[in-house]
């Protein structure tokens, strides 16, 4: 899987939930929402091995 968040590219080779990724990326689940190929994906969600994976951050306007 190969991920990219903020400028930075990260690569796991097996699959992982979102939950399990952030954790790997201390990223808290609330701060961002999290693509796997183009769907969006839950926190107990798996993404395979071979996803392309962009995390964003998750911007409220006030």
């Amino acid at each position: 899987m190969r991920v990219l968040y903020n400028k930075k590219i990260w690569s796991f080779g097996k699959e992982l939930s979102v939950d399990e990724l952030l954790n790997k990326l201390n990223i808290e689940i609330r701060q961002v929402v999290v693509l796997a190929d183009g769907k969006k994906m839950e926190k107990n969600d798996n993404i395979s091995k071979e996803a392309s994976v962009v995390i964003v951050e998750n911007v409220r306007g006030g």
